[in-house]
């Protein structure tokens, strides 16, 4: 049997209908991708210019912000070209 919050978010799905989910990577997937340290990549998240998410103690990381980061990457002379 449902509990009264277990309910009341099924109902809520219901009027809204599902909404897609990002992507959520641990720190060590970022790192991985980046080519950076966990310890960087922790850096940037305590900075401000990474964002993510806590739950307790576990962090991840949107996939939009690692996107977001890897554009930023991109040489500055391939910028002009386009």
């Amino acid at each position: 049997m449902p509990t009264r919050g277990h309910t009341h978010h099924m109902e809520a799905i219901a009027r809204t209908g599902p909404q897609p989910i990002a992507a959520l990577l641990t720190v060590q997937e970022v790192a991985r991708n980046l080519r950076v340290s966990d310890e960087t990549v922790r850096r940037r998240i305590r900075d401000g210019s990474l964002g993510a998410v806590q739950f307790g103690s576990i962090i991840r990381v949107p996939s939009a912000e690692l996107n977001r980061l890897l554009g930023e990457r991109v040489d500055p002379e391939s910028k002009e070209k386009r």
